[in-house]
């Protein structure tokens, strides 16, 4: 092989590497997202995929030659970063639909704000859950452990070695009853304290009928549901810490499930 030609193998060999973390950038929280610039995100890529890919093992199959098979190659290597980062950032939706569902019994929905990741409004304690659980996830070095994973994405899936298995989609769609569950558990303890003051004003309103229980409830809801979300939020990062640990191991599952062609 002439100068040239390897010259060309090793720059189709590096663009594939540069996708394949790309797509980790593009929707994972404090790694990218729409909150990060997109400049930032591009430096941060072409950084990392110079750190990579010298480290790369020789790999068995071959490099593109022609670009219609890079082009096919670099779609699948982005969706391999791509489904890593849509793993892990299940446990971000979870905790954002964890606020919203406390919001709206608590009588705060119409308060929104702008989340730029998923780019659209949601309640404000919606938002507070999820940056929270940013909080949480950088707390356990979950960045850390996502890019250490991503590096050794490589050892068990080679470049344009790939495959979409029937048990990574099995996976993924049981991850995805996983994050209402998660949903439901951070939820729990405000939403058993809002329940038991919405009896407790039923049957007020039942025996005291003189008493205006629409006027006392809706500040007497907020301000209980602010009061236990902030009793409960060691026992919601303690469960958040350890469902990030849990989702890098179903990650790894995934992976698996993607080197087998």
């Amino acid at each position: 092989m002439d100068l040239a030609g390897f010259a060309i193998e090793r720059f189709m060999g590096f663009l594939l590497v540069l996708f394949r973390v790309s797509g980790i950038f593009v929707i994972t929280p404090v790694l990218g997202g729409s909150e990060v610039p997109w400049r930032i995100r591009v430096l941060a890529s072409v950084a990392l995929s110079f750190a990579i890919y010298p480290m790369l093992r020789p790999t068995a199959v071959a490099m593109p030659t022609d670009w219609p098979h890079l082009v096919v190659g670099m779609a699948g290597e982005l969706a391999v970063g791509m489904i890593c980062g849509f793993v892990v950032n299940i446990v971000f939706v979870a905790a954002q639909m964890g606020g919203a569902l406390l919001s709206r019994h608590m009588g705060t929905a119409l308060a929104q704000v702008m989340n730029p990741l998923f780019e659209s409004s949601v309640p404000v304690l919606g938002q507070f859950y999820y940056m929270f659980a940013l909080v949480v996830f950088v707390g356990v070095n979950g960045h850390h452990i996502l890019i250490a994973g991503l590096v050794r994405t490589f050892d068990r899936i080679p470049l344009m070695g790939a495959g979409f298995h029937a048990g990574m989609v099995t996976t993924i769609s049981g991850l995805m009853g996983d994050m209402f569950m998660l949903m439901i558990r951070l939820a729990a303890p405000t939403f058993v304290a809002l329940f038991l003051v919405t009896v407790a004003l039923g049957i007020i309103a039942r025996t005291v009928p003189q008493i205006h229980v629409l006027i006392i409830g809706f500040p007497l809801k907020v301000c209980l549901g602010l009061v236990v979300t902030s009793l409960a939020l060691a026992g919601a990062a303690s469960l958040l810490a350890e469902t990030f640990v849990w989702i890098m191991g179903r990650l790894e599952v995934v992976l698996q499930f993607m080197a087998v062609k």
